[in-house]
């Protein structure tokens, strides 16, 4: 979303004129922010032309504005939450199951900016391969059980934690390779 963001352009209408920098931007203006512009800038990101899911971790985005692929502020999407939900259920899902690799060299595949939400052009191309069980490690394969929580007799803790029943963690090393 940071690389290929899905709008090419937010718009805004200046409702009181104000001034920024040394330009006076009048009321009744029409702004526009283009995050595949902002996503790319090397003032904000190391490296703003590659792939590095990590740099967010590394607080290199801690700016509110700095990622907007949904906008931001209280014009921010309202689909945000749900659209973000999407995108990790179907990419875990897919990589779960299948193994992919691109199918011709990477520059091959650029953006189309001549319609509102931003896709490739066409086409795209990808070779798959279903994962078997010799493939990768089944969640069957790999459990640890993790020691009950013990609480001191004052510590209050969420009464709906049963101390009684360990919690089993399942772990898919197959997608960790």
């Amino acid at each position: 979303l940071r690389l290929h963001p899905p709008l090419i352009f937010l718009l805004r209408k200046v409702i009181k004129e104000f001034r920024y920098s040394s330009y006076v931007v009048p009321e009744g203006s029409m702004l526009c922010s283009a995050p595949v512009v902002s996503h790319r800038l090397g003032s904000v990101f190391e490296e703003p032309d590659s792939f590095d899911p990590d740099r967010f971790a590394r607080g290199e985005a801690d700016n509110t504005f700095a990622w907007i692929p949904f906008g931001g502020g209280k014009n921010k999407c309202t689909g945000n939450a749900f659209g973000l939900l999407q995108l990790k259920c179907i990419v875990a899902y897919m990589l779960r199951n299948y193994d992919f690799a691109l199918a011709d060299a990477p520059h091959k595949y650029r953006d189309n900016y001549n319609a509102a939400t931003v896709m490739p052009i066409g086409p795209v191309r990808v070779t798959y391969r279903k994962r078997t069980p010799e493939h990768s490690i089944s969640a069957k394969n790999f459990t640890q059980t993790v020691a009950p929580v013990t609480r001191a007799p004052d510590h209050k803790l969420d009464d709906r934690l049963d101390n009684k029943n360990p919690v089993e963690i399942k772990v898919d090393l197959g997608l960790c390779q």
